[in-house]
């Protein structure tokens, strides 16, 4: 099991003493870590709690079948999965999308993955993904980790099109390098953003994921508010330049017509909605 530092799922102070917060970081953390069974101790060690505080939390949530238990280990339980599947089945983004990312694979055969933004956070995380059929193609991760916004395609398509005063607050979160191709440069990101913004979408190779190009649009809410994107991953071994404004194309007729199904059908998603 590989310990996180308390700092990835605690966002406050107040967040640190209230017992509901700390239950729902658990159950975040189990999210993300499927494949550890994970003891009370182990995970006091992630948070920073005393074993103590982590075992009563454990217990309340094993009593609601929430999580459960083997010989000290605890993994989700059946009533999250539940859950989890139903909520996901009613999310309206989802409901709407996945017709077009379906289709969207069908034409172009590579990796696609829809990606939500939380402006609460000012980062983005993939809620969704349909994998090409090819033998070597990109393998979608759905954990329910958030990525910045500065790293990659399908960071750049959201925030090249938030407002300027939110691209600058997600900036100064800082410019960390996820590859030895992330942009970190704030004038050279700044330049990167209005050239994204003009011609619909981000094309990037190895920003994000080294061996990894993509293209993404960005799935536009109320007034031109950023709900998420399509984000069409591939090999770099495989992506042709020449083919960028092909594929681009299809990327982005596949997100406008994912908003413009959304606001017909009056089901459009809030704009402080996350996952």
């Amino acid at each position: 099991m590989s310990a996180m530092p308390a700092a990835d799922y605690i966002g406050s102070a107040q967040s640190r003493r209230n017992p509901v917060a700390k239950a729902l970081l658990v159950l975040e953390w189990l999210v993300k870590h499927p494949a550890d069974a994970t003891g009370v101790r182990e995970l006091a060690a992630v948070f920073g709690w005393t074993p103590s505080t982590l075992h009563r939390i454990l217990v309340l949530l094993e009593n609601e079948r929430w999580v459960s238990s083997d010989s000290g280990r605890y993994r989700l339980g059946l009533r999250f999965f539940n859950v989890a599947l139903t909520a996901a089945r009613d999310f309206p983004l989802l409901q709407v999308a996945m017709s077009h990312i379906e289709e969207l694979v069908r034409e172009t055969d590579e990796t696609t993955l829809l990606g939500l933004f939380d402006p609460n956070r000012l980062e983005m995380t993939f809620v969704a993904a349909v994998e090409s059929q090819q033998a070597l193609r990109y393998a979608a991760d759905l954990r329910g980790t958030f990525a910045p916004l500065h790293a990659g395609a399908a960071g750049l398509a959201i925030l090249a099109f938030l407002s300027e005063p939110e691209q600058e607050r997600a900036m100064r979160r800082g410019l960390e390098a996820v590859t030895d191709r992330t942009i970190v440069d704030p004038a050279r990101l700044r330049e990167v953003l209005i050239d994204v913004r003009e011609q619909g979408y981000a094309c990037t190779t190895g920003e994000r994921t080294t061996g990894c190009s993509g293209i993404a649009a960005p799935i536009l809410g109320p007034k031109g508010r950023v709900l998420g994107d399509v984000v069409l991953n591939m090999p770099d071994s495989r992506f042709d330049s020449d083919r960028e404004p092909e594929l681009a194309a299809a990327v982005v007729r596949c997100a406008h017509a994912i908003s413009a199904e959304l606001e017909g059908n009056g089901q459009l998603v809030r704009a402080d909605a996350s996952p």
